[in-house]
């Protein structure tokens, strides 16, 4: 019997990874979106900013990571 479709392992560590990050873009997205502006600090902005790029370069990496590792 052949696959059709790859298979790809991932690890307990990378799905714990996954986990931590997804909820570290998700806490910086509610802090932007639900917050007036205006009580925020003029460098609060670009810092949040620079959090949910910074998780989504990572998150991105461990995809890729995820997608070269077969079973």
């Amino acid at each position: 019997m052949t696959r059709d479709r790859p298979a790809y392992g991932i690890s307990l560590n990378q799905v714990d990874r996954f986990d931590s990050l997804i909820r570290i873009i998700v806490a910086q997205g509610d802090v932007l979106s639900s917050v007036d502006p205006r009580q925020l600090e003029a460098d609060s902005v670009p810092a949040l900013g620079d959090a949910i790029y910074d998780a989504g370069v990572a998150l991105r990496t461990l995809m890729e990571q995820v997608g070269e590792q077969g079973l």
